[in-house]
């Protein structure tokens, strides 16, 4: 079963046990946890259904995978605002009276209940990810996984201890460790959606490459930028001998392209133009030094 569904089924009965946690307690780091619990929900869906609506046509050459990134950034942007605008407001109201924490053992159960789906769910993603290392939207549900368990801990011992003091700082962890989370997921998804290039190795690795294939003489353009988390973008211009027949010139591009796939497969667009040797300093030089000069 493909993670992001296994996730949401999870996610959506992992929240049913959490809301049945939130009514048999009085505590805040709860209220958050379900709140973090719906809104994970909310978000895997509008991620799959994003995912079934993929498609490729001559108005999206593409696809629309990067919808998928265009949703989950507003989803991300409404929910986690609201989550830390709630927290916010109930953890000054609590610091202020530091009321007693009510629990029973039905919410001590639910919530543990819970926290165990969302172990598991975490696990599940993690085995998926050792399967199809690249795969974005699995990395998205490891992150929400690994949210959801640590907010389900921490709301445990909240209810475990009754401890007013407890409860507060859980709730500001759990606050601290949503709009973390958040920022980062949101640093990726602008990364990707402005075109940022390929890690620094691949980007090396694929000039190496392209340089030792016999017939090319030197790279004047060498741009690269991410699509998607697993689809990249390359554009090439490469310098050849001047007089190169056609059939050669076709081949010499076919050999670069698979070149490239073979070094980096996320490369699914590779575009290629080959020109006759020019007198000049080779510029591949220049190239190199801009991608030595990237951070990792």
């Amino acid at each position: 079963m493909n993670p992001v569904e296994f996730s949401l089924a999870l996610n959506a009965v992992s929240t049913i046990l959490f809301a049945i946690g939130l009514f048999n307690s009085s505590s805040i780091s709860v209220q958050i946890g379900v709140l973090n619990d719906l809104t994970d929900t909310i978000g895997l869906l509008i991620m799959l259904l994003s995912l079934r609506s993929v498609r490729r046509s001559f108005k999206y050459p593409f696809g629309t995978e990067r919808g998928v990134y265009i949703t989950s950034l507003t989803a991300l942007m409404m929910f986690s605002g609201s989550i830390v605008g709630f927290a916010v407001n109930k953890i000054s109201t609590s610091i202020a009276s530091q009321p007693e924490v009510h629990s029973t053992s039905i919410s001590l159960y639910s919530v543990s209940a819970s926290t165990a789906l969302n172990s598991i769910s975490l696990l599940y993603s993690l085995r998926s990810l050792r399967r199809n290392s690249g795969d974005p939207t699995t990395k998205g549900t490891i992150v929400d996984s690994t949210a959801d368990t640590l907010a389900g801990l921490i709301s445990l011992i909240a209810l475990y201890t009754r401890s007013p003091i407890v409860d507060i700082v859980g709730s500001l962890l759990m606050t601290g460790l949503i709009l973390g989370i958040s920022l980062s997921i949101g640093m990726r998804i602008y990364e990707v959606l402005v075109g940022k290039t390929p890690p620094k190795k691949v980007l090396k690795e694929i000039m190496d490459r392209v340089l030792k294939v016999d017939g090319v003489r030197d790279v004047n353009v060498f741009k690269a930028a991410m699509i998607t988390e697993d689809e990249y973008l390359l554009i090439l211009e490469v310098e050849v001998d001047g007089g190169i027949s056609v059939e050669k010139a076709e081949k010499l591009a076919d050999t670069i392209e698979r070149v490239v796939k073979e070094a980096e497969p996320r490369f699914k667009h590779v575009y290629i133009e080959l020109v006759p040797v020019r007198r000049e300093p080779p510029t591949y030089k220049r190239i190199m030094s801009e991608i030595d000069a990237l951070e990792e």
